[in-house]
This record gives C-alpha cells, structure tokens and sequence, in this order.
C-alpha cells in the first residue's frame, strides 16, 4: 500500500520511552520521517519515563533539532501510568501510540490508517511474533481470561501499536482502572463499551538493543494474579448490572 503525503485528520504520535539510549534517536528520525512528515496536521509527544542511561540528554538535543514536545519525569512512574499520561496529553482527532523499543516497523501506521475511518481503535498485532517464550505465554494467558470471563478474543491484545478515534480514547481512560497491562484493559472497557475495533497485521522485530522494557518474568506470578483480581472486580460489576 503506498503512503499519502498529506492526511486530513489530525493525528498525536505518542511515544512512551524509558532508557533507550541506545535507539531512541533512530526511532525518533524513522517515526519523524515515516509518519509525521506526511502529516498534513500532527504532533508529535514523547513522553520520558524517568530515565537513567541518558537517553533523556539524547531527546533533549532532537527536541531543538525537530517538533518534538518532550514531556520528562524524574522519577519513574511505571509502563501502564507513564502510557496512560501519555495518552491524556493527545489533542488531535487520531491518536497514534506505539512503543519506543525499535521492535515494530513505524510505517506500519499507513496500514492502520485506511481502517480509522470506521472504527474506534485500530490494534496492530505482530505477524510474525518475535517475542520470547514468556511473553507468548502472558499473551494466551490475557486472551485466555478475556475469552472464559467476557467472551472476547484479540489476536495480540497486549499489543503496543494502536490508532485510536480520539473522543473513543477519551472515554478508555476515564474508565481506566490501573490494571497493570494497560493495553489489555484498554481493549477490553472497548469491547465491553461495544466500540468498533479492528485487527491488522503489523511487522515484529527481535530486539537489538537493551533488555525489554516490560515485565520480568520473576514478577509474572504476582502481576498476573493481579490481572485475574482485577478482571475478576469487573467481571462482578458486570454480573450486578454496576456500571462499566
């Protein structure tokens, strides 16, 4: 599929970043380059989680260098709160968030984009999946409790690349309620909220560069016996007819 280089909807790039040093400039001028250049209205936030490997110096040179609003942290928050502050900070119609870790292909934005004009989220899932073997497994075990406790099933629905209708975003996060895979909840309130969403294939790359960002899998157990509680809460809210 070939790019437009314009589009008439307004679109926020949100980029979550923590202690990327070594690939966040090559992020930041691929994501700069692939997508918000061919914007005809964009912004473009990154939002730095407490950084301590330099990678906050790093964006503070691109942000004289290029439009970037870079929004920074001392101390550091957490993957599921940094996303969702960052997510708040969107102002445009569309709102395009996708992990900072080089592991999707950015232009991939331009697969999504032919489908937001009918749905409320745009979900990328990895085709093929790199992950290793511990996040395939946190994977099944989501969409596993998802499909036995709300009957909805996504092929990735931890994934980190996502368009979003912006008002639809809106109304995910003032229901949000800090599970700790933020992208699971987001998707799930969706479907329960009876939103349109749609799933496309999108690029996956094994890390270069670094550890991964997300959870170790030492604190699995307890993270994910957290998910089933919380999920669990709304399950119940659910049966007694509470609101969402």
């Amino acid at each position: 599929m070939g790019c437009p280089m314009t589009i008439k909807k307004s679109v926020s790039i949100i980029l979550p970043v923590h202690n990327e040093k070594d690939s966040i400039e090559k992020v930041i001028l691929s994501v700069y380059e692939n997508v918000y250049a061919k914007l005809d209205d964009g912004e473009f936030i990154v939002a730095e989680d407490g950084s301590t490997d330099g990678t906050r110096e790093i964006l503070e040179r691109l942000r004289k260098e290029y439009p970037i609003k870079l929004v920074s942290t001392n101390k550091r928050k957490g993957y599921s709160r940094a996303v969702r502050d960052a997510l708040s900070l969107a102002s445009k119609e569309v709102v395009f968030f996708l992990d900072s870790d080089a592991q999707h292909k950015d232009s991939d934005f331009w697969k999504l984009w032919p489908f937001i004009e009918d749905f409320d989220i745009v979900t990328g899932y990895k085709c093929p999946r790199t992950d290793p073997a511990f996040r395939l497994f946190i994977s099944r075990v989501m969409n596993t409790l998802n499909f036995f406790m709300f009957g909805c099933f996504f092929r990735d629905i931890n994934s980190g690349f996502k368009l979003f209708r912006g008002p639809s975003l809106t109304l995910l996060l003032s229901k949000y309620e800090g599970l700790d895979f933020i992208s699971t909840e987001l998707l799930l309130k969706a479907f329960l909220l009876k939103m349109r969403i749609a799933e496309v294939p999108v690029l996956h790359y094994k890390r270069k560069y670094g550890e991964s960002r997300g959870l170790p899998a030492s604190v699995l157990p307890l993270k994910i016996s957290r998910l089933v509680f919380g999920l669990f809460k709304i399950r119940l809210r659910l049966l007694f007819k509470h609101k969402m």
